[in-house]
């Protein structure tokens, strides 16, 4: 008998918690008869969210080897409670099902697709209702089809994504490829054993939720992905990357020995890291742990924090960037001063220059402050490390914004597809480059998908 392990942890909308479920559930991926699949709830498909679908799907790739799907794969107007509480964009359902069918995913199953009638339960029960739901007397209000069985306006969005996907499979084939770029996002499974803490873990999971997700995925990882960056995720306690590919890497105080070993490693082989968060200190248990940032030569400063009276902000030493305020910085020290001010790229506002991004023998950069989505830093830091994405939209950012670029391939025919999607509710003008080779410009209409063949 195969039975599907249905991975929660979608909130609000948003995804961060999401590898907290992987976390809890990741040891049975490799039992037998075991399918690992996704519940996805994000609502709307936006500019806010519009990482979380992919992290969701490359993270569960990077932690088990089986095939997996969606087992709850959100396709209604999201108005659950029957309070026109929510009514959900359509094409996001389209949207969402092409991204997760192009990253791998075997199976969707559209959830909740038909409403129904919650029956009374034969032997009465003094429980409110006496039914076989609490819902009331109908559930799945928020269905394509609605309880009483009329058609919901995003009847026809389900319809049409499952002719796209159809569309899809036949001209890419059972054997394709998305194309990614040579950039790894260390997933650490340590940072999302978090739901049960005392003691040291309370101190360690407050500091570990600050540095794991939000800033990290809604401006770094944001950005890169706007960029055109389709990056995957690697297992760090479990995995090892290649050294020709960067492998980018959020860190709080606290990282396991046996990780920070591995990551000198991999500097040591001629790896490339950049480091996203603050300094470790300490392993997983609590205890000192400094092999990581003494290898660096580096070690913490001052941390700051912004007040009512303090408006903490980053500056770039040669003007790369416009100052912006920040909600958290860290003061990167190492023993040659001299040496750290030529490799400063950004430091504390008004703090004695207190470095806050230090570049290490140009193959580690250690970034230790919340950024904005500065396109401006990003680009730099890439140009560094010698990489640019495989597909990159030339374009304003009103146009750039929000057009989303894959490049897949026919294994068997080589041949070579572009997928675009439009998420606004605007037109595009886009001129596309793949790979250094000008594909030429598209007009993409609001909400609009475009997939076509490039090359034989």
């Amino acid at each position: 008998m195969t039975f599907i392990v249905n991975i929660h942890g979608t909130s609000a909308g948003r995804a961060h918690t999401f590898p907290i479920g992987i976390s809890q559930l990741r040891k049975m991926f490799d039992l037998e008869g075991i399918i690992p699949a996704t519940d996805i709830y994000l609502g709307d498909f936006t500019i806010r969210n519009i990482i979380d679908i992919w992290n969701i799907n490359e993270i569960l790739r990077a932690t088990t080897k089986k095939p997996f799907g969606v087992m709850e794969f959100e396709c209604g107007n999201g108005d659950y409670g029957n309070n026109l509480d929510e009514r959900i964009d359509p094409n996001a359902t389209v949207h969402k099902a092409v991204i997760s069918y192009i990253q791998g995913n075997r199976f969707l199953n559209y959830y909740l697709f038909s409403g129904g009638v919650n029956p009374k339960l034969r032997k009465e029960v003094k429980d409110g209702n006496g039914r076989i739901a609490f819902t009331g007397e109908e559930h799945g209000f928020a269905a394509p089809i609605k309880p009483n069985g009329e058609l919901d306006y995003t009847y026809e969005y389900v319809k049409f994504a499952n002719e796209f996907l159809t569309s899809l499979g036949r001209q890419l084939g059972k054997d394709f490829s998305l194309v990614y770029d040579n950039v790894l996002i260390g997933y650490l499974d340590e940072y999302y054993r978090t739901e049960y803490a005392y003691g040291i873990g309370n101190r360690k999971r407050s500091d570990i939720e600050i540095h794991r997700g939000y800033n990290f995925w809604d401006s770094f990882l944001k950005t890169l992905f706007v960029m055109g960056f389709r990056y995957k995720f690697v297992d760090l306690e479990f995995s090892k990357p290649n050294v020709d590919q960067l492998l980018i890497l959020p860190t709080a105080k606290y990282v396991s020995k046996s990780v920070q070993e591995n990551i000198v490693r991999f500097i040591e082989k001629g790896g490339k890291v950049i480091f996203y968060g603050d300094l470790p200190v300490f392993d997983e248990f609590g205890s000192k742990c400094t092999i990581l940032i003494d290898y660096l030569n580096i070690k913490p400063g001052r941390e700051f924090l912004p007040s009512p009276h303090f408006y903490l902000s980053v500056s770039s030493p040669d003007n790369l960037f416009r100052e912006f305020r920040t909600d958290w910085a860290r003061e990167i020290i190492t023993k040659d001063n001299e040496k750290c001010s030529s490799s400063i790229l950004a430091y504390v506002t008004q703090e004695n220059a207190a470095c806050s991004v230090f570049l290490h023998q140009m193959n580690t950069l250690f970034i230790a402050a919340h950024f904005n989505t500065n396109f401006i830093f990003f680009n730099r830091i890439f140009e560094i490390m010698g990489l640019k994405p495989h597909i990159r939209v030339l374009a304003e950012d009103k146009d750039k914004i929000g057009t989303l670029l894959f490049a897949l391939e026919n294994m068997k025919t080589r041949e070579k597809f572009l997928l675009a999607v439009n998420i606004d509710n605007f037109p595009k003008k886009v001129r596309i480059m793949i790979d250094d080779v000008e594909i030429g410009i598209r007009n993409v209409s609001p909400k609009e998908i475009i997939f076509e063949k490039i090359s034989d």
